[in-house]
């Protein structure tokens, strides 16, 4: 009889994944949302790889809202972004499952956009817009979604802009700040993604 090894156990468990994952993906193109999100925690459960668990978290996420459970989604969404959080998905997905008149929401959509650099897609800006309208967001948030940049690490300071109203989003191993904002003037603020 034949003992099984480390190695083929690990396939099997890889092999498992995937196969949920995908079959996540076909049930959600069919629309069985409650169905895809079955697969993908299936999918959790037996994959090891932070990365693609806090990819299958972001799914689960956009299975939630698709059947508009949006605090299940917030829910899937803060464990994908402990895992990973420079996931620019989560975040878009974050800010949809949340109050838009909520600060978690404005900081949400402004992560995302500074992630997804120039390739910031219409939906994306269309919900940066209607978040930014809150009142309570006006005072942080750029009127043009263009004027938030992303700091990764080894950028110096003092960060400099020529734009009237700037937000930076510094990225994971930059500094020393937990998500947070903080105002350094009347026109600038800075956001932390993680430990960052």
């Amino acid at each position: 009889k034949k003992k099984s090894s480390i190695f083929d156990n690990n396939f099997a468990i890889i092999y498992l994944a995937m196969t949920d994952h995908s079959k996540g993906k076909e049930l959600f193109a069919e629309r069985n949302y409650a169905g895809a999100a079955e697969a993908f925690s299936q999918a959790i459960n037996a994959n090891p790889d932070s990365k693609e668990v806090a990819l299958l978290y972001s799914n689960q996420a956009e299975c939630m809202l698709k059947m508009n459970n949006n605090q299940a989604a917030a829910a899937f969404c803060e464990k994908s972004l402990q895992l990973d959080p420079c996931n620019a998905k989560s975040y878009n997905r974050l800010a949809r499952a949340l109050p838009k008149d909520t600060s978690e929401a404005a900081l949400s959509i402004c992560s995302a956009i500074a992630l997804c650099g120039n390739q910031v897609h219409g939906s994306l800006i269309l919900l940066y817009k209607s978040i930014q309208q809150e009142a309570s967001h006006k005072d942080w948030m750029p009127l043009d979604h263009r004027h938030i940049r992303l700091i990764n690490p080894g950028t110096p300071f003092p960060f400099r802009s020529t734009f009237e109203t700037s937000l930076w989003i510094i990225s994971p191993g930059s500094f020393d700040i937990i998500h947070t904002i903080v105002v350094t003037n009347s026109s600038s603020a800075v956001i932390g993604l993680g430990k960052v």
